[in-house]
């Protein structure tokens, strides 16, 4: 995680269509959350990190919104879907997160949380990363039976050919050659999708041609 946050001396996330910020993680139990405010890095870890969630909006603001809740300084009732309050989805995560059972299955009651602070019918996927076993588990909107995915079941030489899997393909081992035209076609159909009419609102077409030609720019070394 400090390897990662001192890479801010060296890199700077470029300004997005979409806000991003992001959660770190390590094996070590270690963690912080990464934001861009006003062109400024802002890392929130250890004490400053009272709830390892991410909402919708920034940190500082999710944390003013979770005050008003019963159990957390306020009288509002912790919020059932988040759809209606503002950070909801940080609100329920972050209630769930506290209520955590160790007697529970991790993988089963972080789907649980994710399914709770969810969009119905608008969320359409959720992966949780066992970080600590090298795990990846996810299921999609189409393909709601949680698969699983190992870490240490894949080859990382350069001389490998790049795979790519269909998130609501039928198991987790269907994956195919990456080609830029299926990159293509997966990342136009989103983009182009009815359903999620707002991407095109937030996501010039020129970004969009960009985020497809991308991945040719990396290169193994």
């Amino acid at each position: 995680v400090q390897e990662v946050i001192e890479s801010d001396k060296h890199l700077r996330i470029s300004k997005n269509s979409i806000p991003l910020h992001f959660m770190i993680c390590d094996k070590t139990g270690d963690m912080a959350i990464v934001e861009f405010i006003d062109g400024k890095m802002n890392c929130i870890k250890n004490s400053d990190l009272i709830y390892p969630v991410m909402g919708n909006d920034s940190y500082p603001n999710s944390l003013t919104e979770m005050t008003k809740y019963r159990g957390y300084g306020g009288n509002l009732v912790i919020p059932q879907n988040s759809t209606g309050p503002k950070c909801g989805n940080f609100i329920i995560a972050s209630d769930f997160v506290k209520k955590y059972n160790r007697q529970k299955s991790i993988i089963d009651y972080s789907f649980n949380i994710l399914s709770h602070s969810s969009e119905p019918q608008r969320t359409q996927w959720s992966v949780v990363f066992d970080i600590k076993n090298s795990k990846v588990y996810y299921k999609s909107l189409n393909s709601n039976n949680i698969k699983a995915l190992s870490l240490f079941d894949f080859n990382y030489t350069c001389n490998t050919s790049v795979k790519l899997l269909d998130i609501s393909a039928k198991t987790s081992a269907d994956f195919v050659n990456y080609t830029n035209q299926i990159n293509s076609d997966y990342i136009n159909k989103a983009y182009n999708d009815p359903a999620i009419p707002w991407i095109k609102e937030v996501i010039p077409v020129k970004v969009n041609d960009y985020k497809i030609k991308y991945i040719e720019t990396i290169k193994c070394k």
